[in-house]
């Protein structure tokens, strides 16, 4: 569980190192620790990349799945 999600909180400590990643778990509720419990459901994914897109002020965020490593 979780995997996806895993890669979009990485994505945001590449792009925009902890303080990101620690807006990104502002914005959606979810802790780093927290996000490899919760389902990679359809709503969790677009949850997440909403609010990169909100916080990187762009519509630039990858798709990741399960195979995808960044």
């Amino acid at each position: 569980m979780g995997k996806i999600l895993e890669q979009y909180y990485d994505f945001a400590k590449k792009k925009g190192a902890y303080a990101l990643r620690m807006r990104l778990a502002m914005m959606t509720g979810w802790t780093t620790v927290q996000i490899h419990k919760i389902d990679d459901s359809k709503n969790n994914i677009t949850k997440v990349k909403t609010a990169l897109k909100t916080l990187l002020k762009s519509n630039d965020i990858p798709d990741f799945d399960v195979k995808h490593s960044i």
